[in-house]
């Protein structure tokens, strides 16, 4: 039987925008090539819930070289998308200042249960799982998946104010 996803991407239509990267840009310092989020759909402060959309393009500047003639697309950046959702839900819940920059700390329990190419949508949706404001240090339990549900990839990630 396959894993659930925390989510339900039907519920959330990629045209109904909460956040823009110029936005989520005041908190997230990522740009260009590393910018793993297109745009936050959702953010539910009282159910602890952060839901983003990643497009990837047709041709992306990993496609080239992970794997030649069968690009797909690596499990590092899911990571990355991962983290970034949940530094900018850290941002959002513990009121860091816009100027804070939360670093990659660690990862728990992470796990691939699929993969892609390019030229397609992904939701990336996960929850705030500890942390301090005071500290300015998160845990965020998050999933990767495609737009029927299906689970990419999944676990914890741990971020820290550097």
């Amino acid at each position: 039987m396959a894993k659930k996803g925390i989510i339900d991407p039907s519920d959330y239509p990629l045209d109904q925008v909460f956040m823009g990267p110029d936005e989520f840009g005041k908190y997230n310092p990522q740009r260009h090539e590393f910018l793993q989020l297109t745009n936050v759909l959702h953010y539910d402060p009282d159910n602890n819930l952060l839901v983003a959309h990643r497009k990837v393009e047709a041709e992306e500047w990993w496609c080239r070289g992970h794997i030649p003639g069968r690009p797909l697309l690596p499990g590092a950046l899911m990571v990355e998308m991962l983290a970034q959702a949940g530094s900018l839900h850290s941002h959002l819940l513990f009121k860091f200042s816009k100027g804070s920059f939360i670093g990659f700390a660690g990862l728990d329990s992470v796990r691939f249960r699929g993969s892609t190419g390019p030229g397609v949508d992904l939701m990336i949706a996960g929850r705030i799982t500890g942390g301090s404001g005071g500290r300015k240090a998160f845990r965020w339990g998050g999933q990767v998946m495609r737009m029927d549900g299906s689970i990419l990839c999944e676990g914890e990630v741990f971020g820290i104010s550097v």
